[in-house]
């Protein structure tokens, strides 16, 4: 890391990180495909758990990285601007991602095909939905609660009180709570993955947010972490800031699941 007199800010130097966890990445989407098509050997599963790791060593040791650029003091007011900027941007593309299986979702619904009976859910699936007021709206009230805990102990920080990292333990725990009775929902479900448009759209959807369930939970889970390690003032709160603004877009994702996939449909 060297100071960069024509930018003003910290260069980061090369970095392995980035590259392991794009390996890691194409590796696990890889394993998935295959999977979902029952030609995962026993070569596929070990390309699967060597991308997981390469995933979670290359996030650690990146993380890590940046900590200690912080704590060197390299991190200026600058550098925290473009840091938001880039994860802003970054939530615009997952905000992308889910209105493309939104879309697919509501399109089939809206012109249903021949082979689902020309009606939504089809014929084969109407009977077996998951009732929208049942464990799906507990699970609404779950991660939504676990919202307003994460924005408590946000405005704790800021403020310069304490209890913040037990309202942070609070929050992650919901959110595990969430994720046991989604695990639940899809033990008792009588659809499954390959039920046809409606069980793939709606396993892809429910799937990829208990995802960013788990990655939220585990930020808010890393920032417990570092106030007990460590004071985390009003002034030096960027990683629970960003772990915040991830959160709330956890929340806002289901409560549109909630009312498109479940009550809607």
């Amino acid at each position: 890391m060297h100071y960069s007199l024509s930018v003003g800010v910290f260069m980061v130097r090369e970095s392995p990180w980035p590259v392991f966890v794009s390996i890691g990445i194409v590796g696990l989407i890889k394993s998935a495909i295959e999977g979902c098509w029952d030609v995962l050997g026993g070569l596929g599963v070990l390309v699967g758990w060597v991308s997981l790791l390469l995933v979670l060593v290359g996030v650690y040791e990146w993380c890590r990285n940046v900590v200690g650029e912080n704590q060197s003091g390299a991190h200026l007011f600058n550098f925290n601007s473009c840091l938001y900027f880039g994860f802003i941007l970054f939530l615009l593309t997952e905000l992308m991602l889910f209105f493309s299986f939104f879309w697919a979702f509501l399109s089939n619904s809206w012109n249903p095909e021949v082979g689902a009976g020309c009606c939504w859910p089809p014929f084969e699936c109407g009977p077996l939905v998951v009732d929208a007021l049942g464990l799906p709206f507990l699970n609404t009230v779950i991660l939504l609660s676990s919202g307003a805990t994460v924005t408590a102990a946000h405005h704790q920080t800021l403020g310069g009180r304490g209890g913040s990292v037990g309202l942070l333990i609070v929050s992650a725990g919901l959110g595990l709570i969430f994720l046991i009775l989604q695990g639940w929902e899809y033990a008792h479900a009588l659809f499954s993955l390959g039920g046809g448009i409606f069980g793939s759209g709606f396993y892809m959807l429910t799937g990829l947010h208990g995802f960013h369930v788990c990655v939220g939970g585990v930020l808010l889970g890393l920032c417990a972490i570092k106030g007990f390690v460590q004071v985390v003032s009003s002034g030096c709160h960027a990683g629970l800031q960003l772990s915040l603004w991830y959160w709330h877009f956890v929340d806002v994702v289901w409560v549109c699941l909630f009312l498109l996939v479940y009550w809607y449909a």
